[in-house]
């Protein structure tokens, strides 16, 4: 699975993710403004690994507005498990190519594992094979990883909300 990708310098103030769960369907989503400007014609990329799992990024124009998370992947408990420390802030463009921008999705295959807190709260999602890379600060509790050759390679959600364990009315 390859997915090449540009961090490119915050031109803003850092944006606030917000982390919402669907309660009938389970998922987590992210989102954040991807700048003031109005919506450019988004793109959606479908991150698909092992057991039907699968993570879901919009784009508004290339730049990543949104993530969602629909069917977890593999997953573990980590006790002590925390983000590393960025040493920037910036946007993560994706730019596919213009028959998959025209079409408005692409759909990409590969490995796909989950690590989280104890309390849920924190949250690594891996792309691929696991290898080295650097993180970077998108918007507030959202951190991207990317590797040497432009790769993405993860991100850490942080502080999401616990799941909703309110009772259904019928």
């Amino acid at each position: 699975m390859t997915l090449l990708t540009q961090i490119v310098p915050l031109e803003s103030q850092l944006p606030q993710v917000e982390f919402q769960w669907d309660f009938d369907t389970e998922i987590l989503t992210g989102s954040f403004p991807a700048s003031s400007a109005p919506p450019q014609r988004s793109c959606t990329i479908e991150v698909g690994g092992a057991g039907g799992s699968f993570v879901t990024l919009v784009l508004d124009g290339p730049v990543l507005a949104a993530i969602e998370v629909a069917v977890w992947p593999q997953n573990e408990t980590v006790t002590e498990l925390g983000p590393p420390q960025p040493q920037r802030l910036g946007r993560l463009e994706v730019h596919p190519d213009p028959e998959v921008q025209a079409a408005g999705m692409m759909e990409l295959k590969g490995p796909l594992a989950c690590e989280k807190n104890s309390d849920r709260s924190t949250i690594h999602l891996m792309l691929g094979e696991s290898r080295d890379a650097e993180p970077v600060t998108l918007a507030e509790n959202l951190l991207v990883e990317v590797d040497s050759s432009g790769r993405l390679a993860g991100f850490w959600l942080l502080s999401v909300p616990p799941f909703p364990t309110a009772v259904r009315h019928k």
